[in-house]
């Protein structure tokens, strides 16, 4: 079965210029684990929760909190993602994709189509589900 007849094309996106504050707000807004990142539609990183909660300092909104913890939060995008990220075409087997989830340790692949344009993604829950369900 290919990777189209199971990825999710609702896509949360960001430009390299947004905000780690901003990206924090998204992640914990909509309850999900990566952020890919695009210019004019074309993907050029993707951020994960754990990159957003590595950068944000451990005393922020603590009473030991200092200038310096609230300035992380304009940290840019671009200075935390993984640039070129892994992608895998949209008419890919899911087996495919399992495989270079476990071989790259990563949680989010996003799918592309022959023009290698994003249109979708497909996390290693979206695999384990298709492995489950037959």
């Amino acid at each position: 079965m290919p990777i189209k007849d199971i990825m999710s094309t609702k896509l949360i996106t960001v430009s390299p210029d947004e905000t780690l504050g901003r990206m924090k707000t998204i992640i914990d807004k909509l309850d999900i684990h990566h952020i890919l990142v695009v210019i004019n539609d074309e993907l050029v990183g993707i951020i994960s929760d754990r990159d957003i909660l590595r950068n944000i300092s451990p005393f922020k909104d603590t009473g030991s909190e200092a200038p310096r913890d609230n300035s992380i939060l304009m940290t840019k995008a671009s200075q935390v993602m993984t640039k070129n990220p892994t992608t895998i075409h949209q008419d890919g087997s899911i087996r495919e994709a399992g495989k270079i989830i476990l071989e790259k340790n990563i949680g989010l692949l996003p799918t592309v189509d022959s023009e290698g344009k994003l249109v979708g993604v497909i996390s290693w829950k979206d695999v384990l589900r298709f492995a489950i369900k037959y």
